[in-house]
């Protein structure tokens, strides 16, 4: 059964690829992932639940910027990746992706499930783990210009 969904997988992915440009234009990649969760997500059973749905719920988008200030005052800085396709998303990562960031900062990782999508409400599930990151990590970078503290890698802010 994995096989013949991982094989339909590929070909449906190929073919809806092979036609299209490759963009580099970061929004429209987005558009077409959530298009490709949405398609799998209707062509999963209904009674397939998503195993970290339940890490993902405890997520209050509105309080991610508290978060990010109450961990900044105690000096634990880290930004929020999501692992919600093929590779990870760093929403609001505002830094220049120097030696620095990607061997010395912290990062903590939402499971918003990598690259299997086979259970109901995936889409809905990523799109809040990104909301909550996104707020987070926006946050902790506003803070993190204004004093580094124990950031170890200061010179990678950007000026946006």
């Amino acid at each position: 059964m994995r096989t013949i969904f991982l094989v339909s997988f590929f070909s449906i992915f190929f073919v809806t690829c092979a036609d299209s440009k490759i963009s580099s234009d970061e929004s429209n990649l987005k558009a077409m992932k959530k298009e490709l969760r949405y398609f799998f997500e209707n062509e999963t059973p209904i009674n397939k639940k998503c195993e970290f749905a339940q890490a993902i719920n405890i997520l209050v988008p509105s309080k991610a910027k508290e978060h990010a200030r109450s961990k900044y005052a105690s000096d634990d800085i880290y930004f929020y990746g999501v692992s919600d396709g093929f590779g990870p998303s760093r929403p609001n990562f505002e830094f220049k992706f120097t030696r620095c960031v990607i061997l010395e900062s912290k990062w903590k990782f939402i499971n918003a499930g990598h690259d299997t999508i086979t259970c109901r409400g995936q889409a809905k599930l990523a799109e809040k783990a990104n909301e909550y990151a996104a707020l987070f990590n926006r946050e902790m970078t506003k803070l993190v210009r204004e004093d580094p503290k124990s950031y170890l890698c200061p010179d990678a802010i950007s000026s946006h």
